[in-house]
């Protein structure tokens, strides 16, 4: 009985230790009303393109991910895109990123802009 309370605090620990980076988002439109795109359409921008115009803004949080390996910014992008695709805006410009010491999780902020082809 002994070895099997052992062993069930071993897996319960296992599980807790692989934590998964859970990631949600919205947007709010602000600009011109687009219609959806798709978000592999969606490009990062470190600076507003010349052409371009802001339609919104794009908030995502992120739980802390326990694989350090991996840039939060690389998982958190699907879901920035996602997001932004969602108003039609086929660019992203990142506004901030705030981390809550407390537990981790980070929110990112960005533009969502369209920019004529």
């Amino acid at each position: 009985m002994r070895t099997i309370i052992v062993v069930a605090f071993l897996v319960a620990g296992l599980v807790a230790g692989c934590a998964t980076l859970t990631v949600t988002g919205s947007a709010v439109a602000s600009g011109e009303k687009r219609a959806p795109i798709s978000p592999e359409q969606v490009k990062m921008y470190r600076t507003i393109p010349a052409n371009a115009s802001t339609i919104g803004t794009v908030q995502v949080v992120a739980s802390e991910s326990m694989d350090k390996n991996i840039g939060v910014m690389q998982l958190v992008f699907p879901e920035l895109a996602k997001q932004a695709a969602t108003i039609g805006a086929n660019g992203i410009i990142p506004k901030s990123r705030k981390v809550d010491p407390a537990t981790g999780s980070e929110t990112h902020i960005v533009d969502a802009v369209y920019v004529p082809n």
